[in-house]
């Protein structure tokens, strides 16, 4: 009945880290094959560019609120939150200048 509670499992703090790994990932990815944009005389670039501002934004955001969740829950690892919370904020750090 009185067992010692343990420590929630780091899912969050692996996904605060996850999430931009993953934007990234779709940035290079576009990086490497610049001819995906060339349909409909260059737009589809342009509309590629955008869904990767907004996705990477989305990604960024959605890592900071997952190592914060991950902090206030207390999680078994708590190094994890704290490097995707720090790897995030640099982030916006960079694509603030």
């Amino acid at each position: 009945m009185n067992q010692p509670a343990t420590p929630a499992r780091p899912i969050l703090g692996a996904i605060s880290i996850f999430l931009p790994a993953f934007g990234a990932g779709l940035w290079l990815f576009f990086a490497k094959n610049p001819h995906l944009g060339d349909a409909l005389n260059g737009y589809a670039s342009l509309f590629i560019f955008f869904a990767l501002l907004l996705i990477s934004g989305g990604l960024v955001l959605g890592g900071i609120a997952c190592a914060i969740a991950g902090l206030m829950r207390r999680e078994r690892w708590r190094l994890l939150p704290i490097i995707g919370l720090i790897v995030n904020l640099g982030i916006i750090l960079v694509f603030k200048r």
